[in-house]
């Protein structure tokens, strides 16, 4: 049985609202977040399902590694089981979620499940979108409580638009990562 994920408070027209679009993928249910800064992270906690696969399209201050690590921390506290990070300084914050991954997984001293990590650097907006949409897929422990994708944008409501925009018309979204893909 596929894992099932609720509905959530949905407003398009803010930010900071974890928006729901009605569609599936994967059996996983598909969401944007438009954060202005990475306080707004807080909205994943109405996600409605327990574990998720979540792009961060974020232009990232790389001298700025505590706010780097409260972004994975939230990540990692909402219930992220696979992070993809895109946009300047994506690799740092790939590095620094492995980072807290890694000690989490020392503090706790118990074996738990992987969590999966990967960067999109000199990749399209929408390519790396495509690829957790499509693509990415959790550690086998995680298939029955991972039941959504969550694309976030952190200070960048056009990014989120472009999202919301691509959840919205899965066919051409598709159509149009695969083309990029094979020029």
């Amino acid at each position: 049985m596929p894992p099932t994920c609720n509905a959530c408070n949905v407003d398009s027209k803010r930010e900071n609202v974890l928006e729901r679009i009605d569609d599936t993928v994967q059996d996983r249910s598909l969401f944007v977040l438009a954060a202005p800064d990475i306080d707004g992270l807080a909205a994943l906690s109405s996600l409605p399902c327990r574990h998720f696969v979540g792009l961060i399209a974020w232009d990232a201050d790389p001298a700025d590694i505590p706010a780097i690590s409260r972004v994975a921390e939230a990540l990692l506290d909402a219930g992220a089981v696979y992070i993809a990070t895109w946009g300047r300084a994506c690799e740092l914050v790939h590095d620094v979620a492995d980072e807290t991954i890694v000690a989490r997984k020392v503090m706790s001293g118990a074996e738990t499940p992987l969590v999966m990590t990967t960067w999109h650097f000199q990749e399209s907006l929408i390519h790396a979108l495509w690829f957790i949409t499509f693509a990415a897929a959790p550690d086998d422990a995680y298939l029955q409580t991972c039941a959504a994708t969550v694309a976030i944008s952190i200070g960048s409501t056009e990014r989120a638009t472009q999202m919301r925009d691509a959840f919205n018309d899965l066919a051409s979204f598709n159509t149009a990562a695969l083309a990029e893909s094979n020029q």
